[in-house]
């Protein structure tokens, strides 16, 4: 499996029969005009990434996903639900009840990123929205996404030339990923009841404010499990960086030029201590380890590794408790004014790749909807599984998470 460099989101909207023509009157309206800080949106993302973390997680596997990418696909599509799945989607994804506070939040938090990009820092995100032509769609619902989610909006002809559109979806999300993602679409997910499809892809370049020699690269053992070993390539440098340790891990933060972003490396002392800590993990606890961090002498030994992987979500946000979304008694009438719309598909693909110059990502999701100081140096040598995230340092909103497990 390789490391994860583009990640993208998809969801697929698909009409089911109409169960109760209009919707009623929405009782769960817009509640409250609460500002909605850039602070709150990255905390329901990152206590989201966690929560999804378990759902996807496999033991003795590598695991990449962008929770940024996802919240931000399902946030375009919760402008357009009401009543019990509006309420579970923000249950799932704490999303704000408001929906141009909501709106707005994103837009803040997007713009923050896009102001982060130069010459070693790429950070590119981009939104789109493929909508049936001859479906009435609500302008506020269209309005929202376009205003605050930057989000290209497409009319389209699923129902003669789904196949083609597919193609468009698709070289579009390798467009904005550089390649990286491909194929996320696959055949057979889009057709003729298809009325919807919303997709976010990011996309991550960085390079390291401290690059590892390429001389001082040599191969080491990977324990995949305790007592089986890998041949890797481990790169090898002495810096200071922020490093933190207690009984259960060690961590570092390696920083990328800027120092606006950083990726984090969660280290269990023990193989066996990896279940520990991935049931300690959620947003008190990132928290804490941030809070923690110290600037120290570190000998870092750290493999190369690339990932990718794919995801079909539906199963893991059902889990979590976003049901209805997914059946005949979804409510998506704040897209239409009626209830027609339910959620077919939720799919995610990524890619990263780290070595001695730095790191690149990428991720995309897809929606669809259908019809019905002289102290010895620190070691820190990750020679077993461990965790890691990219995160932007003001915010501390995670922007990729994952596992490896196998760098092989």
């Amino acid at each position: 499996m390789n490391l994860v460099k583009y990640f993208l989101f998809i969801l697929v909207f698909a009409g089911c029969a109409q169960l109760s023509g209009n919707s009623s009157s929405q009782t769960q309206q817009d509640q409250s005009a609460d500002t909605l800080t850039t602070q709150d949106v990255a905390r329901a993302n990152n206590q989201f990434a966690f929560n999804l973390y378990q759902q996807v997680n496999r033991e003795g596997d590598n695991v990449f996903v962008s929770p940024y990418s996802i919240s931000t696909a399902m946030g375009m599509t919760y402008t357009g639900a009401s009543g019990e799945t509006r309420g579970e989607i923000s249950g799932v994804f704490g999303f704000h009840p408001n929906n141009v506070e909501h709106a707005r939040g994103f837009a803040s938090l997007q713009q923050h990123f896009s102001e982060l990009s130069g010459d070693d820092i790429k950070l590119q995100i981009a939104n789109g929205l493929w909508s049936q032509e001859d479906y009435d769609f609500k302008d506020d619902f269209l309005n929202l996404n376009r205003e605050y989610f930057s989000a290209k909006i497409e009319n389209v002809d699923f129902k003669r030339h789904s196949s083609r559109i597919r193609r468009q979806i698709n070289q579009w999300v390798e467009e904005k990923t550089q390649d990286k993602i491909q194929d996320l679409i696959g055949e057979g997910v889009l057709d003729r009841m298809t009325r919807l499809v919303l997709v976010n892809a990011i996309y991550f370049f960085g390079n390291w404010e401290h690059p590892f020699t390429e001389k001082r690269t040599g191969e080491d053992d990977f324990f995949t499990q305790p007592g089986r070993r890998i041949q890797v390539p481990f790169m090898n440098q002495t810096i200071r960086i922020s490093f933190y340790e207690d009984e259960l891990l060690k961590a570092i933060a390696l920083p990328y030029k800027k120092g606006d972003l950083s990726m984090l490396i969660l280290l269990p002392h023990k193989h066996e201590q990896m279940a520990e800590l991935e049931k300690q993990m959620d947003g008190s606890f990132y928290q804490r380890l941030n809070d923690s961090l110290n600037r120290q002498k570190v000998d870092v030994s750290f493999p190369r590794f690339e990932l990718k992987d794919k995801y079909r979500l539906n199963s893991p946000l059902q889990q979590m408790g976003m049901k209805s979304a997914f059946s005949g008694n979804a409510d998506f009438s704040r897209m239409t004014g009626k209830k027609e719309l339910y959620i077919s598909d939720v799919i995610h693909q990524t890619y990263v790749k780290v070595n001695e110059r730095g790191t690149e990502a990428a991720a995309a999701t897809g929606v669809v909807m259908r019809k019905t100081s002289a102290m010895p140096a620190k070691k820190f040598k990750a020679d077993h599984p461990f965790l890691f995230m990219i995160r932007d340092n003001q915010t501390q909103t995670i922007l990729f998470l994952g596992k490896v497990s196998n760098p092989g």
